[in-house]
């Protein structure tokens, strides 16, 4: 069947594609867009330019907890509180990366190590719009930290 995988040959790759991806293209015929709810490859993906997250969307601690949803989220203290602590970050599958931030610089989100599902290199208080802290979730339901921003 013609949309079946693997694909064989050059003519095969582009029907197959072309059924799972919209390709939008220039008037010149160049490429424009390309967009796909979801693709799996256990090859490498080559990206040639930006990587967006999109638009960050914020979330709000609830009892030491947020939800994330996306891979780029602000998050303020409940309540508008000056500071709270942020234990659990539900969400997530094996390999999602996510980037959170403070969404108001006079508000200090805590991200607390080993209290919740985060392993970090300690606590961070991110008191700045320009503190970032970048996750993985692993396999053990465990958002660990890949890198930390501490821009005051």
């Amino acid at each position: 069947m013609a949309n079946e995988w693997p694909a064989t040959g050059d003519t095969d790759w582009n029907v197959k594609m072309l059924t799972h991806l919209a390709v939008e293209h220039n008037t010149n015929g160049t490429h424009k867009a390309i967009t796909a709810t979801s693709v799996t490859t256990t090859g490498l993906v080559k990206v040639g330019a930006f990587l967006g997250l999109g638009v960050a969307t914020e979330l709000t601690i609830s009892g030491g907890v947020i939800t994330a949803t996306r891979s780029y989220h602000l998050v303020d203290t409940q309540d508008d509180a000056g500071s709270d602590e942020l234990d659990t970050i539900n969400g997530g599958t094996e390999g999602d990366i996510l980037v959170i931030e403070a969404d108001n610089a006079t508000r200090t989100v805590i991200a607390k190590d080993a209290t919740g599902n985060m392993r970090l290199a300690g606590d961070f208080s991110m008191d700045s719009n320009n503190d970032r802290l970048t996750l993985l979730f692993t396999s053990n339901d465990t958002w660990v930290e890949l890198s930390r921003s501490n821009n005051n």
